[in-house]
């Protein structure tokens, strides 16, 4: 599947924040129009019999119309990438079942990402891997009947950020100054290991 599509923003709202970070000052204000061009695309590949391969990209060319003047001071953020929003992100998963038994491996690359309105600062792109398996015991009842009432038992087990990679998930916590680095971000979850039983009575 492939798509392109534009979009035209006009008078565009937006939250710009100033101030130190423990006493942050937020107002909103018209940042003018902002044009958005992008192509989104998507290919599933399956090999062989229980095997598949999931691709998609995503590409974002969403910049701002005009420059913004705010206090007396102009901002050049004409051009730029709108704040907090990648260019460029994929996404891609293997993935094979056999009877009872699946897993697969996912991996997603996040572009940079525009930290201040004028672009100046910026939020490093990253990869980020999962992975996952699973098996379905069904009823127990066929391996023993006092166990019977136990239906549809499931195990998963995953593994979240694989290759425990450092990154900046979410950005303008606190808000988005026009320029400079302003340390309103969350920093993105370690390895982290899920382990989950499922059944039914």
């Amino acid at each position: 599947s492939v798509y392109a599509y534009r979009t035209n923003f006009h008078n565009r709202l937006q939250q710009v924040t100033s101030g130190s970070i423990v006493n942050p000052v937020s107002t909103v204000a018209n940042v003018g129009g902002v044009t958005m061009n992008g192509v989104d695309a998507g290919l599933t590949v399956m090999p062989v019999k229980g095997l598949s391969l999931y691709n998609s990209i995503s590409y974002n060319h969403a910049t701002y119309d005009n420059n913004v003047t705010e206090t007396g001071t102009t901002y050049h953020i004409k051009g730029q990438q709108i704040v907090a929003y990648p260019r460029f992100m994929y996404k891609a998963s293997l993935a094979y079942e056999w009877q009872n038994f699946s897993a697969h491996l996912d991996t997603q690359f996040l572009g940079t990402r525009n930290y201040s309105y004028t672009g100046d600062m910026k939020i490093p792109s990253y990869w980020i891997e999962t992975l996952g398996a699973r098996y379905r015991f069904g009823n127990l009842g066929k391996y023993s009947k006092s166990l019977n009432f136990v239906q549809n038992l499931t195990f998963e087990f995953n593994v979240y950020n694989l290759t425990n990679t450092k990154y900046i998930s979410t950005m303008g916590e606190t808000g988005i100054p026009m320029s400079g680095d302003y340390q309103s971000f969350l920093v993105g979850a370690p390895r982290q290991y899920y382990g989950t039983l499922k059944a039914e009575f």
